[in-house]
């Protein structure tokens, strides 16, 4: 806990195993006890990325207050995960998920380290991540990035591939 001041994040989740509805939805609940949920997204089904993964995934994006450190977060996420029966050590990566929780933005903290890049690496490199975001946070606007013009265009490449395959 960093002090009685509350920061803004926004939390990726997603799940392709043992039922991922009902994984996201009881994720959520153990979020809660970390977390002050302030909105979240729907769930979005999405295909899997990369080719170690044949199922869809599920995803959506919350937004919610904490008064816990970045690191804090991140080992409270991890352990959840971990509770699901998550495994980072043995999964393929781009694999099959019975839960991910990542932190995509942690109030407007930028950092890279060997445990922790805030804003997420990939965020701005993911539909399935920008969709449920918006959905949450309309307008955003994240290291400069609109989010909205980011996902169009990622939409329109991703148009423009499948024509040309």
């Amino acid at each position: 806990m960093i002090n009685n001041k509350f920061f803004t994040v926004y939390i990726g989740l997603g799940s392709n195993k043992k039922n991922p509805n009902e994984q996201i939805k009881n994720a959520i609940k153990e979020l809660e006890k970390k977390v002050k949920i302030i909105k979240q997204s729907s769930i979005y089904e999405t295909e899997p990325v990369g080719k170690n993964s044949t199922k869809n995934f599920f995803n959506m994006v919350i937004k919610a207050k904490t008064n816990l450190s970045p690191y804090s977060l991140l080992d409270n996420l991890l352990k959840i995960e971990a509770t699901f029966g998550r495994n980072r050590s043995k999964e393929q990566h781009w694999g099959d998920r019975v839960l991910d929780l990542d932190i995509l933005s942690y109030n407007d903290i930028i950092m890279n380290d060997y445990r922790l890049t805030l804003p997420h690496k990939e965020m701005f490199n993911r539909i399935f991540v920008l969709e449920p975001f918006l959905e949450v946070e309309p307008h955003a606007k994240i290291l400069n990035k609109d989010i909205s013009k980011r996902l169009t265009i990622l939409k329109r490449v991703k148009e423009y591939y499948i024509e040309k395959v």
